[in-house]
């Protein structure tokens, strides 16, 4: 998942940093080591060093590939360090896109997340191969907008094969000149039109909630004499009006997180 995240992002033109933060198994930064840094979690040199990235608004999409392993201890630091109100305070939207597992522990460890840290907007990932849509739906249910599934429809056993081929790349494989489309492209094209109607959500989602906040702003029938506005207050409005945060922020796919990779 943070394989295929990483290249629809890079694809798109965008500026991308992954991190790998599993224990012994850096198989991101086997497939991507121009996008990936190992970051280690185990000790507090590393956590820093992890979270002053992550936190850094710099206009770069930082995605973060979690396994079972780091999986409790990156979401406690996130608890502990109080990381969600400091990327709310510096326009950031963490996101975390959960692979779904039919497991019961999988389902538990979903809604712990959601009550430890209810502002993380939570996305459950449905490969079709592993779960079937509507059990998706039941054990993993959304509370934001953006929380619909991502469904991932299941691989033919040979692709799979074709796409774990060392070298192998989704973005060139579709930017390679073709005759005619294969399963291949369809599968990929699909894959990364699901990132793209999150992000939509996702967009949506903050577009409301600014129109929220400006609806309900105080007003005053008093207007301001434009001399009576100092031009550094002026200049402090302007950067913390709602247009200007939505500017300054990624509201979209600014923090992604995913569980573990394909």
């Amino acid at each position: 998942m943070a394989r295929l995240l990483t290249e629809f992002i890079h694809g798109d033109g965008r500026p991308v940093a992954a991190f790998d933060v599993n224990y012994d198994d850096f198989a991101l930064a086997d497939w991507l080591p121009l996008h990936t840094t190992i970051a280690k979690i185990a000790d507090t040199r590393g956590q820093i060093a992890l979270f002053d990235e992550l936190i850094d608004n710099d206009d770069t999409v930082k995605i973060v590939d979690i396994g079972a392993w780091s999986f409790e201890r990156f979401f406690g630091l996130v608890h502990e360090l109080d990381f969600m109100r400091e990327a709310r305070r510096r326009a950031l939207l963490p996101v975390a896109l959960f692979v779904a597992d039919p497991h019961r522990r999988s389902a538990e460890a979903y809604a712990d997340l959601q009550e430890r840290l209810p502002e993380l907007v939570l996305v459950p990932v449905c490969n079709g191969a592993v779960i079937r849509e509507q059990q998706a739906r039941e054990c993993f249910p959304a509370r934001q907008a953006g929380g619909i599934p991502v469904r991932i429809t299941p691989l033919q056993p040979f692709l799979k094969t074709f796409i774990d081929r060392p070298g192998f790349s989704f973005d060139k494989f579709l930017r390679r000149p073709a005759n005619a489309e294969n399963e291949l492209h369809a599968w990929i094209k699909s894959c990364f039109l699901e990132f793209r109607d999150l992000e939509m959500r996702l967009l949506l989602e903050e577009m409301k909630s600014t129109l929220q906040f400006v609806a309900d702003a105080p007003t005053t029938s008093v207007p301001l004499p434009s001399a009576s506005f100092p031009l550094g207050e002026r200049n402090a409005a302007e950067r913390h009006s709602p247009g200007k945060l939505r500017k300054q922020g990624r509201p979209v796919s600014t923090r992604s997180v995913s569980r573990e990779g394909p």
